[in-house]
């Protein structure tokens, strides 16, 4: 059996809002030329309560995927699901007692939900069975996992789906699950959240990235696409799609000046787009390090660079450049959504340890507080 992984696609990312679109769309239609299956581990969305037009993009993609005569046999298939099995991201993550995006799709029968619910996929005397667990907060993957108690299908492939990062992917954050800590007994293991293509344990945890670029990292320079699996031969290939070119640089200086600073982007810049960059003009983001000669502002930087043909982001991070750190800060919290809800649960930990109240799961009660005040409230006078 032939199985696509796809995953972050993030639709309605705010700053390329039409590439995520256009990348996801190319994705689903090359999975649905080649694959038995499709498998989406999570954070389709970039939200957990996407706007009209983006829960569109989204139908607009499953909608082929619906009216397709799939071959393999599942439990859903006689109600007019099609083979396309989800969990949800940490982006769409939701309190209990409400519905998140993937749920949605799930009840529009777009789509089989997998979180917990093992689907077994059948086709020419092969069985498959795959279940998953969506996104939680990392200081919870552990406990989620043994209260879930997850174990393999008998007589069956056994795939299990997960959206988190782990210890041996971060290992400067504490307190992270492993890969020891995954169930034991599967056949492969796939994961979502990391948005850089990574294969581990000998080919049995595979992670495809993401569709799109969101977070303008080093590692997201890997051309973008989705894992086609062949459950028989255990072996596994990467889809490419079209995407826009992303090109990450680094530059140091030493005492430099606004001239030689600009000069230095130009000719990097010149020097990029040389090459041909295919369908879209390429994204371009340079890393300015180092120290700036006396009296030179990083800010005025920008000032005189206007580039035709790329997307220039500058990142300025010189030694003791104070006022482009708060700037820095500043844009970071408006652009990334994960950082303001971090930044809210932060403060949210600290009143309730400076008010002794212990709750088993404060994210659940912040998520509230931002969709719900009133039951928060309720909540919060019930538990404390």
């Amino acid at each position: 059996m032939k199985i696509a992984f796809i995953a972050d696609t993030h639709l309605g990312l705010q700053k390329f809002r039409e590439d995520a679109f256009e990348q996801a769309k190319m994705a689903f239609q090359k999975a649905l030329e080649s694959a038995d299956c499709i498998i989406l581990g999570g954070d389709i969305f970039d939200s957990k309560v996407p706007a009209p037009e983006i829960l569109a993009q989204a139908i607009e993609l499953l909608t082929p995927a619906k009216a397709r005569k799939w071959e393999v046999k599942y439990p859903q298939k006689e109600n007019g699901f099609p083979a396309v099995f989800a969990i949800h991201g940490t982006h769409e993550r939701r309190t209990k007692d409400t519905i998140n995006p993937i749920q949605l799709l799930e009840k529009a029968s777009l789509l089989v939900n997998v979180h917990a619910s093992p689907v077994l996929v059948e086709k020419n005397q092969e069985r498959v069975s795959i279940v998953g667990i969506g996104g939680v907060p990392d200081e919870y993957f552990k406990s989620a996992l043994s209260a879930l108690n997850f174990s393999p299908a008998p007589d069956s492939f056994n795939i299990f789906i997960f959206h988190q990062t782990l210890q041996e992917f971060t290992p400067q954050v504490p307190n992270l699950a492993s890969l020891e800590n995954l169930p034991q007994g599967f056949d492969l293991y796939l994961c979502g959240h990391i948005h850089g293509r990574k294969s581990l344990l000998d080919g049995k945890l595979l992670i495809p990235g993401s569709t799109v670029v969101t977070q303008l990292r080093e590692e997201e320079q890997q051309k973008k696409g989705f894992i086609l699996y062949d459950t028989k031969q255990r072996s596994h290939k990467f889809v490419e799609i079209d995407s826009r070119p992303f090109i990450y640089r680094e530059l140091e200086f030493t005492d430099a000046k606004l001239s030689e600073i600009e000069n230095s982007i130009r000719s990097l810049v010149d020097e990029t787009m040389a090459t041909p960059a295919g369908k879209c003009n390429p994204l371009i983001k340079i890393k300015l390090k180092g120290t700036l000669a006396k009296g030179t502002n990083s800010c005025d930087v920008d000032a005189c660079l206007n580039f035709t043909g790329c997307h220039l982001e500058i990142d300025k991070q010189f030694d003791g450049d104070l006022a482009q750190q708060k700037i820095d800060i500043l844009r970071g919290l408006r652009e990334s959504q994960a950082s303001v809800k971090e930044l809210g649960m932060n403060i949210l930990r600290e009143r309730l340890a400076e008010n002794k109240c212990a709750l088993d799961k404060p994210d659940e009660l912040f998520d509230l507080i931002v969709d719900e005040p009133k039951k928060a409230a309720e909540k919060l006078g019930k538990e404390v």
